[in-house]
């Protein structure tokens, strides 16, 4: 008896893995399942005596967490941005509750969660975003080269990535780049009003007056004792 297996048409094969604003929201879930983990094992750990030692183990996961963070904020951003600006207009996409979602409740959730974290933000910390996204510049080359396609048979992932026309293209890969280290400067800019705001807040309550360096932050770690993580 021969059993006949149906070849995948182009349309039906997965594209997920193509697209920026996957990695982006991937990059959002993960850091956020990361300290959701580390805080929920760290308040049983202070509930029960004999868990102690889970608190100073699941907070090893601290540094990778917060490089992770440090990515997806001004990641969130630069994919709000572009495509809200470039993309939805050429795409044709219709206004659904998944494209406001994907598109642009990241940037919010990521722009509040900003202004809670407790880790510092350095502004040499750009270069984390921008190994993302030249690292993602470097895919979508080889996989037009490679000849992919999206789920419409285009060899476009995005109207704005042609790399039939390199020139135009590079050049909107590199503003790109420039726009996603000036959003990370931002974030720098605002944890510093953060921390302006504290100091206002709070610091004039203690007694005697904490110095910056000795301010408390949400856990430290040797990471956060160096400007590189």
């Amino acid at each position: 008896m021969v059993t006949l297996i149906k070849s995948e048409s182009p349309a039906e094969k997965p594209r997920w893995p193509i697209y920026l604003t996957n990695w982006g929201f991937t990059l959002c879930m993960v850091q956020a399942m990361l300290v959701s983990i580390m805080l929920v094992v760290s308040v049983i750990a202070e509930k029960v005596t004999s868990k102690k030692h889970w608190r100073e183990k699941i907070l090893k996961l601290y540094s990778t967490y917060w490089v992770i963070n440090i990515i997806a904020t001004p990641v969130a951003f630069t994919i709000s941005i572009i495509y809200w600006s470039l993309i939805y207009g050429a795409e044709g996409a219709p206004l659904t509750g998944l494209n406001v979602m994907v598109h642009a409740m990241n940037s919010i959730l990521m722009f509040i969660d900003l202004w809670i974290i407790s880790h510092p933000v350095h502004i040499l910390h750009f270069i984390y975003p921008l190994l993302l996204s030249l690292t993602y510049t470097i895919f979508t080359i080889i996989y037009f080269i490679a000849g992919g396609t999206t789920k419409t048979g285009s060899r476009y992932i995005y109207p704005i990535l042609k790399w039939d026309q390199p020139g135009k293209t590079t050049g909107i890969c590199l503003g790109v780049m420039v726009l996603m280290i000036f959003l990370h400067i931002l974030t720098f800019f605002i944890y510093k009003i953060r921390m302006k705001l504290y100091e206002i807040r709070y610091l004039p309550s203690i007694d005697p007056p904490v110095p910056e360096k000795e301010q408390p932050v949400g856990y430290v770690n040797k990471a956060m004792a160096n400007e590189f993580v």
